[in-house]
């Protein structure tokens, strides 16, 4: 039997926000807090709720409407790249409040013990993830643009 090739054609800016907004829920698989090494949370709990919620937001802004297109339309005239870029700060927002009360996501029994508590590798991911997705959105960074005819008409 033959397999049907299944092309979904995403525009440039959505395919890169759905990518890192995938690696922004990986990074919410990783440790966000460790205790002497140890994890203690990854971001599926406290304020890495807020990171979650900004993943949700990208990826449904990028599946709905024209994805051949860039960020276009509005929901109750918010539009859809707003929404992306909110997104993106959710993810870096919710990141930094968990880095900020890291020592009271542990309850607070390791005040006085030095730095005992750290935050984990998702947290520092999560953070460069919604800062890069920030600017692609806004249109900060940009990518070269591939001009290369395809193989076969170079024949």
């Amino acid at each position: 039997m033959a397999q049907q090739q299944i092309n979904i054609n995403l525009h440039k800016q959505k395919l890169y926000s759905l990518i890192l907004a995938g690696v922004g829920f990986i990074a919410l698989l990783l440790p966000w807090v460790t205790v002497q090494g140890t994890t203690w949370k990854t971001g599926f709990s406290s304020w890495g709720i807020i990171s979650l919620l900004g993943i949700i937001a990208i990826a449904v802004v990028s599946l709905i409407g024209d994805k051949t297109k860039e960020y276009e339309g509005n929901i109750n005239n918010i539009s859809y790249k707003n929404i992306a870029m909110g997104g993106f700060i959710a993810i870096s927002f919710g990141a930094l409040l968990m880095m900020l009360t890291k020592n009271s996501a542990v309850g607070g029994m390791y005040r006085g013990y030095g730095n005992i508590v750290k935050a984990g590798f998702g947290v520092w991911l999560s953070l460069i993830v919604g800062g890069v997705g920030t600017a692609w959105v806004a249109g900060k960074i940009k990518l070269p643009e591939n001009n290369k005819p395809p193989e076969s008409s170079k024949k």
